[in-house]
């Protein structure tokens, strides 16, 4: 794989660092890294934070019937999902589960819980923001081809934009989470 440099930083880092572009020819991808991006962004919204907010809020407000509708399809399409998340959060919540500092950096700023095993929706590894990304990279890196693939002994895995799933039925799960 062919490293690329930022226009910005001037660093040479990998693809995966760069967001996709469908706009640029050449690579599919921006010039500036990720972290550039986030930077040049954040400096954007500090600087215009009424009009950005605006936006958002008039985009809502004129989308709200197709958010609705793909809302509504997002979460038939990942129940299982859906039920872990609330269970981690309500958990959270309650004080059962306690946030730790990322287990890669020892950060405590922007924790997420991963979940490497949708079987077990507490069984969580604490990952900062940028290495909860990186995860997922690594995981989606594993499966170049993405929907569902049939293992040995009814493990299915399902590899999407968001996440590398591995659970043996899909009601054993719901199950679980709503006791």
């Amino acid at each position: 794989m062919e490293e690329k440099k930022c226009t910005k930083c001037g660093k040479v880092k990998p693809p995966s660092e760069f967001n996709k572009d469908k706009q640029i020819k050449k690579d599919g991808r921006r010039p500036s890294c990720r972290d550039c991006q986030h930077k040049e962004d954040k400096e954007y919204y500090l600087n215009n934070k009424n009009s950005v907010n605006e936006r958002s809020k008039q985009w809502r407000f004129t989308h709200l019937k197709e958010r609705r509708i793909y809302n509504k399809k997002y979460r038939k399409e990942h129940h299982t999902r859906e039920a872990v998340y609330i269970k981690f959060k309500c958990a959270v919540i309650r004080g059962k589960l306690l946030k730790k500092p990322c287990e890669v950096c020892g950060s405590t700023n922007r924790i997420h819980g991963h979940h490497p095993d949708y079987l077990k929706p507490l069984d969580v590894k604490w990952l900062c923001s940028q290495h909860h990304r990186e995860e997922h990279n690594r995981l989606k890196s594993l499966l170049p081809v993405s929907g569902l693939v049939e293992l040995e002994n009814l493990a299915i895995v399902s590899a999407d934009s968001h996440h590398l799933q591995i659970f043996q039925q899909t009601t054993d799960l719901v199950q679980a989470c709503s006791e």
